[in-house]
């Protein structure tokens, strides 16, 4: 329910559900059905109340269903949203990343889903879902993606389990990620090196990128703090009733 989501505290980063009072037209008109332009999304309560995504050039988003639920896509060419109003998103070392999407109509479509510095994510080539590396690298995730499906996606930032640079020593962090397709209710895990380090500061966030097109349907998604077992599926399970309408 609602309330679950509340009770994560301060360790709620960003709570975006495309609810109409949060997802605005350039001239901060509510947009409520699919192909309503959008240019704002901001954050809900109790999350910080400055993180907003903002259109970066080009034509506004619009709208798309998503289930029983709506996300954004684009309107155009070479669109992204970005928050600058940093320091806004406090992303300690262990973080969760929680997004329901739908992937590119076209199989192998290059698009950004989330850059928030330490993950970038995007759909790739053949289908497949690609990430940065802690060496910057494109690095694939197993897990082969259908074009035009709705997903739930989970990335954990945790204490690595393994050694990933074969000094024998494990050390640094590592990505758990789950994939669930809404549609045959398939679930794929898969466990691979960081992305970036800590920056130390924070830094902008980013969906989609600059220089891409944003061929994907971002619909609502979540990021907290820590990897408690009860926020993550609390999560989830807020994100498939927004998808099937049994919201609380």
């Amino acid at each position: 329910s609602d309330s679950d989501i509340e009770d994560i505290g301060s360790e709620l980063l960003a709570w975006f559900d495309m609810a109409p009072g949060r997802t605005l037209d350039v001239a901060y008109a509510e947009a409520e059905e699919a192909t309503d332009p959008v240019s704002f999304l901001y954050n809900r309560s109790p999350g910080p109340a400055t993180l907003t995504y903002v259109s970066q050039y080009g034509n506004e988003f619009q709208l798309a269903n998503v289930g029983s639920s709506v996300g954004i896509t684009r309107n155009g060419s070479w669109q992204s949203l970005a928050d600058s109003s940093t320091p806004t998103g406090a992303l300690d070392e262990i973080f969760t990343v929680h997004s329901l999407f739908i992937t590119p109509p076209v199989l192998g479509t290059f698009s950004y889903l989330f850059d928030i510095f330490m993950l970038k994510i995007f759909t790739w080539d053949g289908g497949a879902l690609c990430y940065k590396d802690l060496s910057g690298s494109n690095s694939t995730i197993s897990v082969s993606l259908i074009p035009g499906r709705a997903y739930l996606l989970s990335v954990q930032r945790r204490a690595a389990t393994q050694d990933y640079t074969g000094n024998g020593i494990i050390e640094g962090h590592e990505f758990y990620i789950t994939v669930e397709d809404l549609v045959t209710d398939v679930v794929v895990n898969d466990t691979v090196q960081q992305g970036n380090n800590h920056p130390g500061t924070e830094q902008v966030w980013r969906l989609g990128h600059a220089s891409t097109h944003f061929s994907h349907v971002q619909s609502a998604f979540i990021i907290h703090n820590g990897n408690d077992a009860d926020n993550m599926a609390n999560c989830q399970a807020w994100l498939k009733n927004q998808f099937t309408g049994e919201t609380g």
